[in-house]
């Protein structure tokens, strides 16, 4: 799990609700190391998503296309995770349930309608 995702999911009881997820605010200390976590994050996300990249690429020379593909989704995928630590936004989970929040203090997290990182993460980064 990224340091971001974390950290913001630590800020939660693991069996907290949604209503005490959502309502929870950030303070300027939570938000700055939430900043600090993301910017990490998004140099391991793009560096993953290069790496994998390479080896979509390796993948399809040597007529593994299936493979190749799956490679290429995971790259596009930590792609738009790097993007969205860059622009500010965690995405993380409590008790199953997925979230996004800013890392600008004062934010409250925002409930993903979908269930599942990646349908999260793709919901995140087409909003913002």
């Amino acid at each position: 799990m990224p340091r971001a995702d974390r950290y913001a999911n630590s800020l939660f009881h693991p069996k907290a609700n949604k209503t005490t997820v959502r309502t929870r605010v950030l303070t300027p200390v939570e938000s700055a190391a939430l900043r600090q976590g993301l910017l990490t994050d998004a140099g391991d996300l793009y560096f993953s998503a290069w790496i994998t990249f390479l080896d979509g690429v390796s993948g399809a020379q040597r007529g593994f296309y299936s493979w190749a593909t799956v490679k290429m989704y995971y790259s596009l995928f930590y792609s738009f995770r790097g993007y969205l630590c860059l622009k500010g936004f965690c995405t993380f989970y409590v008790d199953d349930s997925y979230y996004s929040v800013s890392n600008l203090p004062a934010a409250s997290p925002v409930s993903c309608e979908n269930r599942g990182d990646h349908k999260a993460v793709m919901n995140t980064s087409v909003k913002f």
